[in-house]
């Protein structure tokens, strides 16, 4: 692994080699309106529960309304992911040498 110009770049002697990397975003503005959203109902279900004490359908609903988000990031997420899959060959197809890149 090499640090060039603040970019840290993974160098590697395999062609056509593949890499599905995961970090931490700390920069707000790089932050997508799926995860502020289920963010933000995540901490109203949170700062809901000592507020509303007495109306736990209200808690309740907060919390659904937080499930439904998370379920539609999930799947969006598993869509995406499966977009990305038809993009890599699989190794019999490399082998018969049917396969041309993209």
């Amino acid at each position: 692994m090499r640090v060039i110009d603040n970019i840290t770049t993974i160098l590697c002697n395999i062609e056509n080699a593949y890499a599905e990397i995961t970090q931490d975003i700390t920069e707000v503005s790089l932050w997508d309106d799926s995860f502020v959203s289920s963010m933000a109902r995540k901490l109203a279900c949170l700062i809901a529960v000592p507020l509303l004490k007495n109306n736990q359908a209200k808690v309740q609903e907060l919390e659904q309304l937080y499930a439904m988000q998370l379920q539609n990031i999930r799947s969006q997420s598993a869509s995406e992911e499966e977009e990305n899959q038809l993009k890599i060959p699989d190794t019999w197809v490399l082998a018969r040498g049917g396969w041309h890149g993209i």
